[in-house]
Parts: C-alpha cells; sequence; structure tokens
C-alpha cells in the first residue's frame, strides 16, 4: 500500500507530484490590467468626445444667440400700421431672417426685410447675416426699393457659392399716404387679406433670387392700405410644413386660414401668432423641418 506525501499525493514510483491550479484567464492578474487598461481608454474616450458635444453645444448657443441678437428685438413703431414678426429656425441657427430699416431715419417710413438663405445651419446662417447687412448697407439716400434690390443682387453674385441662393422681400410702408412698395427676389409672394378679399401679390416680373443673375434688374408694385387690411410675408417653411403623413400645409390652407380670421377684432401680434400656432398644430407641435420667418403688418 503507498502511503500519502504532505500533498497527499503520489507517482507511481511513489515521488511525490506537484499540482499547480491555474486560474481562468478572466480571474489572472495581466487579464484584470488589460481590462482595467481598456476600461480606462474608453473612459477617456467618451470624456473627449463628452467635452466635445459641450463644446459643440455651447459654440452652437453662442451661434444661436448671436443670431438671434442680429434680429429685431421688438416690434417698430409707425403711425398707421401695427408689425410684428418672428424667426424660428430649425436648428441653434438658421438661415431664415427678417429686419426693420428706417432709412434716412424718416419716422413716417419703414422698410422690411425678410429672407430665406437656401439650406440650414452654420452657413446659411453666415450667408442670412452678410445678406441682410448689404440691405442695410445699400437702402437710404435717394436709392428706391427696386434700386437697392439689384445693387444687392449684384454684390451678392461670386460673394455666394452656386449651391446656395438668397429668396429676400423688400417693403416699404409710408405712414403718411399708408402706401406699401414691394421688391420680391424669389421669396413666396405676400398674402393681403382686405375687404375685397384674400389675395397673394405676384411680382409684376420674373423674380430670380438675389445673386442668381447679376443682369437681373428688380421692379417694385405699390398697394394702398386702408385700416384693416393685413398683409403676410413669410419663408417657404410655412406653406411647406409637414404633418406626420408627409402632406405639406399648402398655400391655400394658408389663404383659407387668414381668409377665416377676425382681423378687424385681432392685433397684428394675435395673427402673427395664430399662424405660428396652426402651422405648429398641423405638424403635430413637432420641431419645424425648415426655417421660418413671418411678418405681419397690420393697417389701422
Amino acid at each position: 500500500m503507498k502511503a500519502a506525501n504532505a500533498d497527499g499525493v503520489w507517482n507511481e514510483d511513489g515521488a511525490a507530484l506537484t499540482i499547480t491550479i491555474t486560474p481562468p484567464f478572466w480571474a489572472t492578474w495581466w487579464f484584470r490590467l488589460a481590462a482595467l487598461a481598456l476600461l480606462l481608454g474608453l473612459a477617456a474616450v467618451a470624456f473627449r468626445r463628452r467635452l466635445r458635444n459641450v463644446r459643440l453645444a455651447a459654440a452652437l448657443k453662442a451661434a444661436h444667440d448671436a443670431q438671434m441678437a442680429l434680429l429685431p428685438q421688438g416690434d417698430p413703431e409707425l403711425q398707421g400700421f401695427e408689425v410684428t414678426g418672428t424667426c424660428l429656425p430649425t436648428y441653434e441657427v438658421g438661415g431664415d431672417f427678417f429686419d426693420y430699416l428706417r432709412p434716412n431715419g424718416e419716422a413716417a417710413g419703414l422698410w422690411i426685410v425678410v429672407g430665406d438663405v437656401s439650406g440650414k445651419g452654420m452657413r446659411a446662417a453666415m450667408t442670412a447675416a452678410m445678406s441682410s447687412g448689404m440691405v442695410r448697407a445699400h437702402a437710404g439716400g435717394s436709392a428706391s426699393l427696386a434700386e437697392v434690390v439689384t445693387a444687392v443682387s449684384r454684390a451678392l453674385h461670386g460673394k455666394i457659392e452656386r449651391r446656395m441662393f438668397t429668396a429676400l422681400c423688400l417693403a416699404a410702408l409710408d405712414g403718411r399716404t399708408h402706401g406699401m412698395t414691394i421688391v420680391n427676389a424669389g421669396l413666396c409672394e405676400p398674402l393681403r387679406r382686405s375687404t375685397n378679399g384674400t389675395e397673394y401679390l405676384p411680382s409684376l416680373a420674373p423674380s430670380f433670387p438675389l445673386g442668381a443673375f447679376p443682369a437681373t434688374v428688380y421692379q417694385s408694385r405699390t398697394v394702398t392700405l386702408r385700416p384693416g387690411d393685413v398683409v403676410v410675408f413669410y419663408t417657404d417653411g410655412v406653406p411647406e410644413a409637414l404633418d406626420r403623413h408627409g402632406t405639406q400645409y399648402g398655400y391655400e390652407a394658408l389663404a383659407a386660414l387668414v381668409r377665416g380670421l377676425d382681423t378687424a377684432a385681432l392685433s397684428a401680434r394675435e395673427i402673427r401668432e395664430t399662424i405660428v400656432r396652426e402651422v405648429g398644430r398641423f405638424s403635430g407641435g413637432s420641431h419645424p423641418q425648415d426655417d421660418v420667418a413671418l411678418v405681419v403688418v397690420k393697417a389701422v
């Protein structure tokens, strides 16, 4: 009979056997060290990505604030009119914009600028700022609206990429005559509600976006607004808003909405808010798929 050694195991020759128990690889020190190094690496990558996202969000927030600061911060005052506007970018920044100008400092006159740059995001926002600034730079003096738009179009040509364009409508209100002069460079036709009905105001000549063709000479048209008349300036983010089935809101729906409003009892701001609310309801309250700029003018 064989006797056991201290470890309790003997071989056939009676020599002691040494048995080494190897732990599974996931319990070894080198695996744990490698796993720790991997976790630390992933944590570092996640931290850098998070930091980059935070910086990007901060940059976009700053860009959003800067763009909003360039827009009018309140409604202008003009005898005989109520004027109000809003801008709703799809992302933090966008290509739609509006502005108010008082060329030569005339208190009885007001110029309204509504524009839509193709595309979205930072590049569209930069082009929008440039387009709006050029209108301001050319306004004033003895230049008419049509001359200003023609000059801006020629100045923009060659400064913007060929696949980008700026559609713009420039309107001038005269508080003494209740007249409104419009030059449309490829923007949606303004919608007018009057005692004679609701109609879109087309351009008198073919209209192209600014900078598309440098030889384009723009023309203006003038209408007289009577107390109670309403004119809605808007970008295509309004009629082209989509519902959850992909159906567009449409120009006829916008005209029907304005036609059905009691514009005599509503202020320009209430009309503006109603349009924004209705388009949002149609879209299911979702974030707008396209930038929106909207200005409502009411003669009082």
